[in-house]
C-alpha cells in the first residue's frame, strides 16, 4: 500500500467517524424515552460539539490536501513527455560543447600560465606605477594645460586666428587661379622696359600693390 492508499483509508476511517457521531447526536437530540412497549434505547454519549466541528474540519482539510496531490501527480505525468526531450537536448549540447576537448592542450595552458605568473606580477605592478604617476601628473597636467588656454585666449585677442584664416583664404583663392591658368604662356620680363610693358595691365598693378602692402605689414616683424 503506498502513501496515497493510506491517506485515502485513513480519510474513509475519519469520515465513518464523523458520521457516527452526527448520528449519535441526531438521535440523542429528536429521540424519546418511557415509551410504552419500547424496549429501552441506549445511546452513546453524545461527544463535545467543538470535538466534532474539528474532526469535521480536519477531514475537510485532509480531502483538499489529497486532492492537491493528486493534481500534482497529474501535473508530474503530464510533465513527464516534456522532460525527456528537454533532458535529453541538454545532454546532446554539453556533449557538443565538450566535444574535441584536448587535456594536454588544457594542461599545457595551465603549465604556461603558471610559468608566466612572475611575468602578470610585473605587469600588474607596471600598471599600478603608471597610475600613480597619473595621478601624480594630474596637477601638473592641469595647470599646463590651463596656461595653454590662456596663451590660446591672447592669441585669438591679438588677432592671430583671424589672421591665419585671412592667409589661408587667400592661399585658397591663389591655388584656385593657378589651377585654371596656363602658366606656359608666362613670358619673361626684360629689363626696365619689359617692366613698364607688363605694368601696363591691370591685373599687374593690382598683384603689384596687393603685393607691396602685403610687404609693408610685414614690417612688424622688426618693431617686435
Amino acid at each position: 500500500m503506498n502513501f496515497e492508499e493510506q491517506i485515502l483509508k485513513k480519510l474513509d476511517h475519519l469520515t465513518q467517524e464523523v458520521a457516527q457521531l452526527k448520528a449519535a447526536v441526531a438521535q440523542a437530540s429528536t429521540g424519546t424515552s418511557g415509551a410504552p412497549g419500547a424496549s429501552a434505547l441506549v445511546l452513546p454519549e453524545a461527544p463535545h460539539p467543538a470535538l466534532t466541528e474539528q474532526l469535521a474540519l480536519s477531514g475537510e482539510n485532509l480531502a483538499k490536501w489529497v486532492k492537491s496531490l493528486d493534481r500534482l501527480m497529474e501535473l508530474k505525468e503530464d510533465l513527464m513527455p516534456l522532460g525527456r526531450p528537454m533532458m535529453e537536448e541538454a545532454i546532446a549540447a554539453l556533449d557538443q560543447a565538450t566535444h574535441g576537448f584536448d587535456v594536454a592542450a588544457f594542461k599545457e595552458l595551465v603549465r604556461q600560465f603558471v610559468q608566466n605568473l612572475s611575468s602578470l606580477s610585473e605587469a600588474l605592478r607596471m600598471l599600478g606605477g603608471l597610475m600613480e604617476l597619473k595621478n601624480d601628473a594630474s596637477p601638473i597636467l592641469k595647470d599646463a594645460f590651463e596656461e595653454l588656454v590662456g596663451r590660446l585666449a591672447a592669441l585669438k585677442e591679438a588677432g592671430f586666428f583671424a589672421s591665419m584664416n585671412k592667409l589661408l583664404w587667400m592661399m585658397e583663392r591663389v591655388g584656385q587661379e593657378l589651377l585654371v591658368t596656363d602658366l606656359s604662356e608666362a613670358k619673361p620680363v626684360k629689363g626696365v622696359s619689359g617692366l613698364y610693358f607688363a605694368l601696363r595691365k591691370k591685373e599687374v598693378q593690382e598683384g603689384l600693390g596687393v603685393l607691396m602692402h602685403i610687404l609693408g605689414v610685414l614690417s612688424v616683424l622688426k618693431k617686435s
